[in-house]
């Protein structure tokens, strides 16, 4: 790589989120790890986001920032600072969370002592909106040595929350996984880690802490089916459904399974789609 290119790239996508970027971004302007990019794609905000990315990035010359003229789906907008990476390495930042200072130069050094790793995990605990610490965060299994479809049903059979998606990518990896995002809709996180399972082992990097905040909707079915783009049907609880069921179905499909595994795990999906229809008058009231 040249010596004029970022190592690490870390993309942040963003909507009207002029509230949290500037702390957001200090904690990311602070990280310990000298060569890095900060890139911003604002999806169209409405508030103030774009004056207050202008502001800060004209005062740090490594973060770039593109306004897009047309408000796209958040797994595109994931996707278009994913392209606009430079760096070996890339990362997601949401414009609310907090990471200590040594996140970047501990996953990185994780992925560079293994060859096979394609997902530096680190440890992760709930926050609140002031950055108050409201509880740890399960972490995936540990993937080292893992064959492939050992590492597929590990993900399946743990993954209670999506956050490792945030962890550490080797770019060209993440970028042979998702692309330019338009095969992803909802519950794209799991499918992106599902992907990625099938391609090389995670590692959890316990020294890099990420603080993930719990906003209000939090939860809210419907209110991420609006964020991806999609317009919200029945109730918050078979939203929620069909959220999962997409997710963990499209993960399978893309696995590199065996026939068996992959019967199996289907199987998994077919008692929450049965689950759905069977008690669907029920799950309407909720």
């Amino acid at each position: 790589m040249s010596a004029d290119l970022p190592v690490v790239s870390i993309g942040l996508p963003t909507f009207n989120g002029a509230a949290t970027l500037p702390t957001t971004l200090e904690f990311l302007v602070s990280q310990d790890f000298p060569n890095l990019e900060i890139v911003i794609s604002d999806n169209s905000s409405l508030d103030g986001t774009e004056d207050v990315c202008r502001t800060i990035a004209a005062t740090y010359p490594h973060i770039s920032y593109e306004r897009l003229g047309r408000h796209v789906s958040a797994p595109k907008n994931f996707a278009l600072t994913l392209a606009r990476a430079r760096g070996a390495f890339f990362m997601w930042a949401s414009d609310h969370d907090r990471w200590n200072r040594s996140f970047v130069s501990e996953c990185v050094a994780a992925l560079r002592a293994n060859d096979h790793a394609v997902l530096a995990i680190p440890s992760a605990t709930w926050i609140d909106e002031e950055g108050r610490p409201l509880e740890e965060i399960p972490a995936l299994p540990d993937m080292r040595g893992l064959r492939q479809v050992e590492r597929t049903m590990a993900l399946i059979w743990t993954l209670n929350n999506c956050f490792p998606v945030y962890g550490m990518f080797r770019t060209e990896a993440l970028r042979a996984i998702f692309g330019a995002g338009d095969r992803y809709q909802p519950g794209f996180d799991a499918c992106i880690l599902s992907d990625g399972a099938a391609m090389g082992e995670f590692i959890n990097v316990p020294s890099a802490t990420f603080g993930l905040t719990r906003r209000q909707d939090f939860g809210d079915g419907d209110a991420q089916l609006a964020k991806l783009g999609m317009r919200p049907r029945g109730s918050k609880l078979r939203s929620e459904f069909r959220i999962l069921r997409f997710s963990v179905g499209r993960g399978i499909s893309a696995a590199r399974l065996t026939p068996k595994a992959r019967t199996k795990a289907f199987l998994v999906v077919s008692v929450a789609a049965i689950t759905e229809y069977r008690y669907r008058h029920l799950l309407s009231s909720y």
